[in-house]
């Protein structure tokens, strides 16, 4: 498990902090089934910031007025800050994430999901090779490879840290 006493100044919004948790991950891309996860973290743990559950239905469960994430791409962390308050109450170091997909039924429009996660399901979320250009096919298949190992992994590493009661 990570710790992250001292690290963080604990106030709300501080610049310092901001940029540490920035630097932490430099490339991050997680799957919909890894944003589900996260997203019952953020419930179990009573965080401000989660998503409704309808938009992790099946593809074919989509239709124009209730649209779903494609999990055929990936989700990518664009902004991250530490957050300290939940329900208007203080509380232990927890992170803001905001991650960039897509819809099933509005591909041609990046939208933004934002949900608070446990500062040691940040710490491990998965690192993904830095931007560069692929061609369609590259790219493509590296993520049908990957995308597995990613899930898999994360949710493994989760699954044991909250049993031993973090």
């Amino acid at each position: 498990m990570t710790d992250f006493t001292g690290e963080f100044t604990g106030i709300e919004g501080h610049h310092s902090d901001i940029a540490k948790a920035t630097s932490m991950k430099k490339s991050c891309a997680i799957t919909k089934d890894v944003l589900k996860y996260l997203n019952n973290l953020s419930i179990k743990y009573g965080y401000n910031r989660q998503l409704i559950d309808s938009i992790f239905r099946d593809r074919s469960e989509a239709d124009e007025l209730s649209d779903v994430i494609d999990e055929r791409f990936p989700l990518f962390l664009s902004l991250v800050v530490p957050h300290y308050h939940k329900q208007g109450e203080r509380t232990l170091l927890h992170f803001r994430t905001v991650w960039i997909g897509l819809m099933s039924k509005d591909r041609d429009t990046e939208h933004k999901f934002i949900v608070d996660i446990p500062a040691t399901a940040y710490s491990l979320l998965p690192e993904v090779p830095q931007v560069k250009y692929l061609q369609q096919a590259e790219w493509a298949d590296w993520w049908e490879k990957e995308k597995i190992n990613i899930q898999d992994e994360f949710i493994k590493q989760m699954d044991k840290l909250e049993k031993e009661g973090n």
